[in-house]
């Protein structure tokens, strides 16, 4: 993304957890945008994961990283992907998992819909499918953008 256009690009994952964390590492070393920017409700963590993949940015061709418990670090993002969601805990069926799933996607697609309102949406948070259907539903954007 960062080599297609001059205009700087900005990427947001949104949870600090182990596959949003690593899934900022993997952007971040590909030069998938010039700022990567990592949110999650949990600050400490948010803002450790940052540290640590600063300490690297030198040697990619993002220009920068920034992080932490405000939902104001996804300001004008062209790309926002969501990992922010409840693990399948065991026993848990995929539809169980898919109601907790949902709750915090309500909570949280409006918040990023007023600071990244023209970014491209991408879910990873499980189950996947369905969390992508209600998002198009809560957000009104076109298949295309999430």
């Amino acid at each position: 993304m960062a080599t297609s256009t001059n205009a700087p690009s900005k990427l947001s994952v949104i949870g600090a957890g182990a596959v949003g964390s690593s899934l900022a590492y993997a952007c971040l070393i590909r030069g998938s945008a010039d700022e990567i920017a990592l949110y999650d409700l949990d600050e400490k963590k948010a803002e450790a994961e940052v540290r640590d993949l600063c300490h690297g940015t030198q040697f990619t061709p993002s220009s920068g990283v920034i992080g932490g418990g405000n939902i104001e670090v996804v300001k004008d993002s062209n790309v926002v992907i969501i990992t922010a969601g409840a693990k399948q805990r065991p026993g848990q069926t995929r539809l169980d998992l898919a109601a907790t799933n949902v709750n915090i996607l309500k909570s949280l697609m409006p918040q990023l819909l007023e600071h990244a309102p023209n970014a491209l949406y991408v879910l990873v948070t499980n189950p996947c499918d369905v969390l992508t259907v209600v998002a198009q539903k809560i957000s009104g954007l076109p298949t295309s953008r999430v």
